[in-house]
């Protein structure tokens, strides 16, 4: 039992260290773009220009320095016609329709008809038009953007990633099948997220020393096609360690995995306006 346990702890360092190692790669990636993102957002989009220049208090210098707005104004007009044209809120801009070999089925369009009427429900009671709104205005003003789709008490639950802070792979048919984010929190929200039980000992200490509680400390979330050989024996398809796509979290500094399980499909939705083909390549 001892030994398995070991094994265990041997595992999961090796796949931190594996995970923070791609990390470095994918974001020395980024290098070659946030200068370009970071010069757009000073001249379109201030409030978002915290990308290679992060600063910890809000100010509104950056905004008083515009000397033009026309080219923010654009990227919001383009956003909300956007949203406008293909998610209004007040209107049904979906349906689910039967399949060729159903459409006869009288059966099959009364069930899709009730699937439509409650994911427009489902939709209407998560954020996912806020959260939309604010990945538009990303993917209008950069050419960049991912948005995160899950499950939060029983709700769906989106969230818009801040651009500089994840970094994508495409698999061999050009399909984005892997994201890399750096994300940062207090020990409060890791614990909320993770449990007490699974922290490393210096982000509990922060938990109970009053003056270290807002410290923040960094996570790396990946989500990637699971190896085969990742998936342990004995585990079905259906629980979380064996589902296709792996989700991982590790701790930074403790080099420490603190959650793990798994999606069924790419829980990420990634928008490129443009695809950018004219980078150098070293092949070997």
């Amino acid at each position: 039992m001892e030994e398995s346990s070991e094994t265990l702890d041997h595992e999961q360092a090796e796949k931190a260290q594996k995970i923070l190692h791609r990390w470095q790669q994918m974001s020395g990636d980024l290098a070659v773009w946030k200068p370009q993102w970071q010069e757009i957002a000073d001249y379109m989009m201030p409030r978002k220009a915290g990308i290679s220049e992060v600063t910890e208090t809000p100010s509104s210098t950056k905004e008083t320095a515009l000397f033009d707005t026309t080219a923010g104004d654009a990227a919001m007009t383009m956003a909300g016609g956007l949203m406008s044209w293909t998610s209004p809120i007040n209107e049904q801009w979906f349906q689910y329709k039967p399949i060729f070999q159903l459409r006869e089925s009288d059966a099959t369009k009364q069930w899709l008809a009730q699937c439509t009427e409650r994911i427009r429900e489902l939709l209407a009671e998560s954020n996912f038009y806020t959260e939309l709104h604010e990945d538009l205005l990303t993917h209008c003003t950069f050419g960049t953007s991912a948005m995160y789709i899950g499950m939060q008490g029983g709700k769906l639950h989106f969230e818009s990633l801040p651009l500089g802070t994840f970094a994508i792979a495409e698999n061999g048919f050009g399909v984005v099948d892997t994201l890399y984010r750096e994300m940062e929190m207090t020990a409060s929200q890791a614990k909320d997220l993770f449990g007490e039980d699974m922290l490393p000992k210096d982000v509990c200490d922060c938990l109970k020393d009053h003056k270290k509680k807002d410290l923040r400390h960094k996570f790396i979330h990946a989500v990637y096609p699971r190896p085969e050989h990742e998936r342990p024996e004995g585990v079905g398809r259906n629980a979380a360690w064996g589902k296709p796509f792996a989700s991982c979290y590790v701790e930074v500094k403790s080099k420490k995995v603190v959650k793990e399980s798994g999606f069924d499909s790419f829980p990420f939705a990634v928008g490129r306006y443009l695809k950018w083909n004219a980078l150098y390549r070293d092949w070997e």
